[in-house]
């Protein structure tokens, strides 16, 4: 295994190699790591072979959490635990940091498809808290657009989550049309408000206000993806959590590739858009009218309005009007 280069420079004090590799140990045991429930819990240090160098590593602290909820997730999604293992034992990954005062870690799998981050003590309590509804949710609602975590471990004090990458092509295979056009041009990151969501141009996710385009779909899925979206809001609310985005993410126009490729008629977007129905969890990933895939997904949603939260928008209002502030009680 040879590691990517970061794509960025990382927090002082974290060794990419090292985590990467702490982290493909841990997931060699994810079966057999103990369960547990809550983060006050102390589990007896753990002790894994590296059989590709002949040593044995201590992982320290290391557990998974609320394992037999998150296996219904799994089970109910499909998850592939041997792809998965493949992907990031077997193929090289790559690590990114968030941007902002608190950088998470990102680490994607070889082909993108998995996605690592890492997690915040308060993060992990507050999901914990929340896994139960979360799982009835996802059982009643499979075209839910909330991001669906299927393993939550740490090891020693850093915690992570383990979670399908947003956008994730298309899984059919479609001879002549390169898998790159699938990938996202333009990816936003869309809160609803305009108080301080702008980004420079450069940067690889834009904000609300940089969006100055519609993204039009077929009258019937509009009508699906809104419907669920106010549900899903609805839950998050119910919940206290606030702040939440919704990341979106734009494919080139794939009938302008057709015409310029002669491949043919949109045959295979009507096939494309019957993959990705609402009845299997993929109301996430849309064609539009203008030919466009469309990823859609409502993450970080696990922040309460705390006292820091309030502080935060008492600041804010002597700026900016509050009805145009994220940071504002769930029931605002």
């Amino acid at each position: 295994y040879t590691p990517t280069s970061p794509i960025c420079s990382l927090p002082s004090g974290i060794n990419a190699h090292n985590e990467i590799r702490q982290i493909q140990l841990c997931l060699t045991q994810l079966v057999t790591l103990p369960p547990i429930d809550c983060l006050q819990q102390q589990i007896p240090s753990q002790r894994f072979i590296d059989k590709r160098k002949n040593e044995v590593v201590q992982l320290n602290q290391s557990f998974v959490y609320k394992n037999a909820d998150y296996q219904s997730i799994r089970d109910q999604f499909g998850f592939d635990y041997t792809l998965m293992q493949q992907e990031f034992l077997h193929q090289n990954v790559s690590i990114s940091k968030s941007p902002g005062k608190s950088p998470q870690i990102f680490i994607y799998s070889g082909n993108k498809r998995y996605v690592i981050k890492s997690m915040k003590d308060q993060e992990v309590e507050l999901m914990l808290n929340f896994t139960a509804s979360y799982v009835r949710h996802l059982k009643l609602y499979p075209s839910s657009l909330i991001i669906k975590y299927y393993y939550i471990f740490s090891i020693q004090k850093q915690h992570y989550c383990l979670m399908d990458n947003i956008f994730i092509p298309p899984k059919l295979s479609l001879p002549g049309i390169p898998r790159y056009m699938f990938n996202p041009i333009q990816k936003y990151d869309l809160k609803g408000s305009t108080a301080g969501r702008w980004s420079d141009q450069w940067e690889d996710t834009l904000k609300d206000l940089n969006c100055r385009r519609l993204f039009v779909l077929p009258s019937d899925k509009r009508f699906l993806f809104f419907h669920q979206l106010l549900i899903d809001v609805q839950f998050l609310e119910l919940h206290g959590f606030i702040d939440y985005s919704l990341c979106v993410g734009v494919s080139r126009d794939l009938a302008q590739f057709m015409q310029f490729s002669n491949f043919g008629d949109q045959t295979f977007l009507q096939n494309y858009d019957m993959m990705h129905n609402f009845n299997d969890g993929q109301l996430r990933c849309l064609i539009t009218q203008e030919s466009e895939v469309l990823y859609c997904q409502i993450i970080d949603f696990l922040t309460v309005f705390s006292g820091k939260k309030k502080a935060e928008v008492f600041f804010k209002s002597f700026k900016h009007d509050k009805t145009q502030i994220s940071a504002t009680p769930p029931n605002f």
